[in-house]
């Protein structure tokens, strides 16, 4: 690596300058100047273009933070490249170091000179530079302490997470939920009788609404269990039953700060824990009604078990009868076909002995007949008659 110049690429639009002076960390001493770009198509990403004092500084800078992720809780990684030269197109006056070639340029926020030896410098996207530690001490706003320009790119339009319109939208100061206001289709009052998120940001004023007093607010706080509360004028002691105002005289601004908190952490405890236990007895209900649908869903599983078990049984008898009938069928049918075969054999005997009978009957008729023609002697006649009248016996 031969260059003391590196370019960030994807810095997130949520990451104010700030918060990436932080992210770089010892580095940002070894840093001389920050200048923030921006391309004309990039909605949701800035770049960092970043001089070192040294070259090893700029590698070893590469080296540890090229992939890392810009937070725990983002996907986005560091991209670093090594930049060698870099040209502005159109305007030929623009130069990439600003403050160096000025002689009388100076910070706006500590009015001293903008010089390499007081410390890193940062310019931004509106041309205005400042000392890196000056900046970083403005982490309540993400713009220009000269200019007030945003520095971070502007998001897309929020839109109701219900019905998508863009107009007299109101985000919940809990969860982030945003919907339209009860003059569209009340979504965002809606939110809020499911959730009982009391407070709530309209969105083109920025004032802030609390549903259970039906009015405007001007003072939150967080209190010790993370919830959003409002800060009132007064607290109210229930154990003395007596009501101590903040301008009172008696009271410390630490006791009366103390009481302030102990009453809003009581207040939201209260409120909390009734919105829990409301949500605990449905649950009971709804369980309750759960089990028992499903209890009759296993009786009558039960009853149709029942049934088909009888169903079942009747099939088997029904299925032993058939059996048994189907075997006496088939003895019956065996015996049949035994005394089909046995009548057949009979009726060939009979066949083959009517044709032998037929034979002899005809081999007797012929010998009678020759014997008739044959020539008789007188001393045979009686004899023959005789014979004859045997035969016709």
């Amino acid at each position: 690596y031969t260059c003391e110049i590196v370019l960030i690429k994807g810095v997130p639009c949520y990451l104010s300058i700030s918060e990436f002076c932080s992210f770089m960390g010892a580095y940002l001493e070894n840093a001389q100047h920050l200048r923030i770009l921006r391309g004309k198509h990039d909605l949701d990403t800035y770049m960092v273009l970043i001089l070192f004092n040294s070259t090893p500084n700029a590698a070893l800078f590469h080296q540890e933070f090229h992939g890392k992720p810009f937070s725990s809780m983002s996907a986005e990684v560091c991209e670093i490249d090594f930049v060698e030269k870099v040209t502005f197109k159109g305007d030929k006056d623009v130069t990439l170091w600003p403050p160096c070639q000025k002689d009388l340029a100076s910070c706006s926020i500590c009015l001293e000179r903008l010089e390499y030896s007081t410390g890193g410098l940062v310019t931004v996207l509106c041309n205005h530079s400042f000392h890196c530690s000056c900046l970083c001490q403005c982490r309540t706003e993400n713009r220009c302490p000269m200019c007030r320009f945003t520095q971070t790119p502007s998001e897309e339009h929020s839109l109701c997470s219900v019905c998508g319109i863009e107009e007299g939208l109101w985000m919940c100061l809990v969860c982030g939920h945003v919907g339209c206001s009860r003059y569209k289709n009340k979504h965002s009052y809606e939110h809020f009788l499911e959730t009982k998120h009391t407070y709530s940001l309209e969105l083109d004023s920025q004032n802030v609404w609390d549903y259970t007093k039906d009015e405007f607010i001007h003072r939150l706080a967080l209190n010790t269990d993370g919830k959003i509360v409002e800060i009132p004028n007064y607290v109210q002691q229930q154990e003395m039953g007596s009501i101590v105002k903040r301008d009172d005289l008696t009271l410390g601004k630490d006791e009366a700060l103390a009481l302030e908190w102990q009453y809003l952490a009581s207040a939201q405890i209260e409120t909390q824990r009734s919105y829990f236990e409301e949500q605990l007895r449905n649950l009971k209900i709804q369980n309750k009604a759960k089990i028992r649908h499903l209890e009759d869903d296993f009786n009558h599983l039960l009853q149709e078990k029942t049934n088909v078990s009888k169903q079942m049984d009747q099939l088997h008898n029904q299925k032993k009868a058939l059996l048994k009938k189907t075997e006496s069928l088939q003895k019956k049918s065996d015996r049949d076909i035994e005394r089909d075969s046995l009548f057949a054999y009979y009726q060939r005997s009979i066949r083959k002995k009517q044709r032998e009978l037929g034979k002899e009957d005809a081999r007797i008729g012929g010998s009678i007949t020759s014997e008739r023609t044959r020539p008789q002697n007188t001393t045979t006649r009686g004899t023959n008659s005789k014979c004859d009248e045997d035969d016709r016996e």
